[in-house]
């Protein structure tokens, strides 16, 4: 729930990244609760990325596969 520029500008870089979830105003409660059940099933591919991450050379491997990523886009 963004209150400034800054975190609204950055609530809608998660949302179109399908790593953030956008609610319309007013929220309703039936809303905020399916968001919710949305938002741990976003988790679940962070969660395993950490996890990986945390294994031995877990780290320098995940950054490989990012700088390949980059270099690829530009």
């Amino acid at each position: 729930m963004p209150a400034g520029l800054e975190s609204q500008l950055t609530a809608r870089r998660l949302v179109g990244l399908k790593i953030g979830i956008s609610l319309a105003e007013p929220v309703e409660p039936a809303d905020l609760a399916a968001a919710v059940r949305d938002a741990l099933t976003l988790g679940v591919p962070a969660y395993a990325l950490s996890r990986h991450i945390q294994r031995p050379f877990g780290l320098p491997t995940t950054l490989a596969v990012i700088e390949r990523l980059l270099g690829s886009t530009v």
